[in-house]
C-alpha cells in the first residue's frame, strides 16, 4: 500500500510534470470509477466537468496518504492510492508514458495500450499531456470536491503529518497516551501520525526500539522522542530512492520469500492487530522487561494491575533456569499484553483458562498467536474489566500443572 512516504513521491512526480500554465481540456473517468468515489457522494461524475474544465492547477498538497489538486476558486481532485493505486504522466510530443516510480514495474507490464482500463480518472491538457491515476484493485479512492480537503472528517481527524507538522513532545505525549492499545496499532491507525502503514510502522518501531506489542499509553517521554525523531528520519531516508535506503533496514527483507534472512538478523514476525509484524526481540523488548530477566531471588513486591512485569515468576541464578523461564515469561507477556489491547471487552475466566491451553499447547503457529488471543478474547463482550495479571499468571501455571506429562 502507498504510505506517507510513496504519496509524498506521488506529490513531487505531480510537481514535476504537470504543464502549470496549460488549462484542462478535459476529464475523463473510466466506466467503473464510480465506484471508487464514496458511497455518499452526491455529485454526478457528468457534472464534474463543469468543475474543472478551462482551470489550471494551482497547487498540489498532500495530509498523510490523502493527495489533492488544487484549483480555482476552490475546487479539489482528491486522491487515495489504496493497495495499488499510482500515477502516469503522458507526453505530447511522442504519447510515450512516464510512470511514477511506485508501481512502475507493475503497471508498465499490464498497459500496453492508451487509454488503459487501469486508468480510472485521466485529466486531458490543453496542450496535449494527461495525467491519470492508475488503480487495479478498485481499493483508491477518488472525489472532486469544493469543500477544502482538511475539513472533510476522515482527514480532519488524522494526527500530525511527520512533514508538515511540528508538534512539541508533549503533545505527542498526550496523543499516545489517549488510547490503551498496542504502539503498532496506534501508529496505524493515524489518529497520532499520519500517513503510517505497515512497513513504515515496523522501520519506526524498530529504529527507536519499542516493542510493537508495547501499549501507547505506557510510553514514557523519551520513547516518544525517539519515536518521532525516528519518524522523521524514515521519511526523509525513504523519500531517495529504494537501492539508497538503509542496510540495516526491516525493507529490504520484509517481502522476501526466503526467511532464512529473517533469521540470520534475529528478525522475528507477529501479527499485532492483524498485520504481519517484523521485529527484532533483542533491541525492541517490552518495557521493564530488565526487571524480569535480572538473576534475583527477592519476593516481588506488590504492584498495581498496570505493572504486571514486577509481578512475573522470579528467575533464578542458573544459566538453563533463566533460559527457559525467559522465554516462559516472555510468552507470558506477551499473551497478556494482547489482551489488555482489548480490554474493553472483558475476559472470561472460563475462556482464559481454554484460551491459554491452547496457545500452550502449540495449537496455533507461533507467528499466528497474537491475532488469534485477540480474536477470542475478543469475542467476549461482558463489559467487565480485563482480568489481573496475578489471576492471569494463577490460571497459566494452573494450566501447566495440569497438563499430563
Amino acid at each position: 500500500m502507498p504510505e506517507l512516504i510513496e504519496v509524498e513521491r506521488f506529490r513531487q512526480f505531480i510537481v514535476q510534470h504537470l504543464p502549470w500554465e496549460s488549462v484542462i481540456e478535459n476529464i475523463l473517468f473510466s466506466h467503473d470509477a464510480k465506484s471508487l468515489f464514496p458511497k455518499d457522494y452526491n455529485i454526478s461524475l457528468d457534472t464534474i466537468p463543469k468543475l474543472v474544465v478551462q482551470k489550471k492547477v494551482q497547487h498540489v498538497q498532500r495530509y498523510g496518504k490523502y493527495l489533492w489538486l488544487e484549483l480555482p476558486p476552490s475546487v479539489y481532485i482528491l486522491f487515495h492510492f489504496g493497495m495499488t493505486g499510482s500515477l502516469v504522466y503522458k507526453k505530447a510530443t511522442d504519447g510515450s508514458l512516464e510512470f511514477a516510480s511506485d508501481g512502475k514495474q507493475h503497471y508498465k507490464s499490464l498497459i500496453q495500450d492508451w487509454p488503459s482500463p487501469y486508468a480510472k480518472l485521466r485529466l486531458v491538457f490543453a496542450d496535449g499531456t494527461e495525467l491519470a491515476f492508475l488503480e487495479t484493485r478498485k481499493l483508491g479512492k477518488l472525489m472532486v470536491t469544493e469543500q477544502h480537503p482538511m475539513q472533510l472528517p476522515f482527514i480532519s481527524c488524522l494526527g500530525f503529518d511527520p512533514i508538515l507538522s511540528h508538534p512539541s513532545v508533549d503533545d505527542l505525549l498526550d496523543k499516545f497516551q489517549r488510547p490503551h492499545s498496542a504502539v503498532k496499532t496506534v501508529l496505524l491507525n493515524g489518529t497520532v501520525i499520519a500517513g503510517i502503514g505497515n512497513w513504515m510502522a515496523d522501520e519506526i518501531l524498530f529504529k527507536s526500539k519499542i516493542h510493537p506489542l508495547e501499549l501507547s499509553c505506557n510510553l514514557p517521554r523519551t520513547s516518544i522522542e525517539s519515536l518521532w525523531e525516528a519518524t522523521q528520519q524514515i521519511v526523509q531516508q525513504g523519500l531517495k530512492k529504494e537501492e539508497e535506503y538503509p542496510e540495516d533496514w526491516l525493507f529490504h527483507v520484509r517481502w522476501k520469500k526466503d526467511k532464512s534472512q529473517l533469521q540470520s538478523r534475529g528478525i522475528e514476525i507477529l501479527h499485532v492487530g492483524g498485520r504481519t509484524t517484523l521485529y527484532v526481540p533483542r533491541q525492541q523488548q517490552l518495557l521493564k522487561e530488565s526487571n524480569t530477566t535480572t538473576t534475583t531471588t527477592e519476593k516481588p513486591s506488590e504492584q498495581s494491575d498496570s505493572e504486571p512485569e514486577k509481578d512475573s515468576p522470579v528467575i533464578a541464578n542458573n544459566n538453563d533456569r533463566l533460559d527457559s523461564t525467559e522465554a516462559e515469561t516472555r510468552h507470558m507477556r506477551d499473551i497478556y499484553r494482547c489482551l489488555c489491547t482489548c480490554e474493553e471487552d472483558g475476559i472470561t475466566q472460563q475462556d482464559l483458562y481454554k484460551v491459554v491451553d491452547e496457545l500452550d499447547s502449540e495449537k496455533w503457529k507461533d507467528e499466528d498467536l497474537i491475532k488469534d488471543a485477540i480474536a477470542l478474547f475478543s469475542s467476549s463482550r461482558s463489559g467487565k474489566k480485563s482480568i489481573r495479571w496475578e489471576d492471569f499468571v494463577n490460571i497459566y501455571r494452573q494450566v501447566q500443572n495440569n497438563r499430563p506429562q
